[in-house]
């Protein structure tokens, strides 16, 4: 099926609250057809269906409905399984190795006609939220560098710049200010 892409619907904080989800996913299913639809963190955890099913209800979901996923520090080790890996972003998250990225920094869409740069960050108190187990080898930078950065690569392939974000609010208005050129 192709896609005509006409608009953004993001989730986020879902944190496996799954039984009254039935109307949230049906809308979203809905809109599928028509719209690019991302998740800002934290689908896993939190409830009874993540302890029992070890998150496999929430990863179906992500998969079969979900476009872009950013990564939350609940259920971190998910987001480096198949399936869910390759449709997660993230500029600022690198390995401890060889400072490459985690995920993929970003995706390039044709959203309502305009070349629409999709990426994703995860907040220093965010991803220190991660157990320590299961974030070794593994640091954030500075979201605005990791955004800076991917500009200066992007600025000329993109006409639009949309952030996910798994930072909190405060920070979240501290990073639009340090950038300016995302639109989203």
């Amino acid at each position: 099926m192709i896609r005509t892409l006409a608009r953004i619907v993001a989730t986020t904080d879902v944190h496996s609250a799954l039984a009254d989800a039935g109307g949230m996913l049906a809308h979203l299913h809905d809109l599928r057809p028509t719209s690019l639809i991302v998740d800002c963190g934290d689908f896993f955890e939190g409830t009874g269906y993540y302890q029992l099913g070890r998150g496999r209800l929430e990863r179906e979901i992500l998969t079969t409905l979900y476009d872009v996923l950013a990564p939350g520090n609940h259920g971190w080790p998910h987001y480096f399984e198949p399936g869910l890996h390759q449709l997660t972003v993230c500029a600022n998250a690198r390995s401890d190795i060889d400072g490459k990225s985690l995920f993929g920094r970003i995706r390039i869409l044709d959203i309502a006609g305009r070349r629409v740069a999709v990426t994703a960050v995860i907040g220093r108190q965010a991803f220190d939220a991660i157990p320590a187990a299961q974030r070794r080898g593994q640091h954030v930078i500075d979201p605005a560098r990791a955004l800076r950065e991917l500009l200066l690569e992007h600025h000329h392939h993109v006409d639009a710049w949309m952030v996910l974000s798994h930072s909190g609010f405060e920070t979240d208005l501290e990073l639009a200010a340090a950038c300016p050129f995302a639109d989203v």
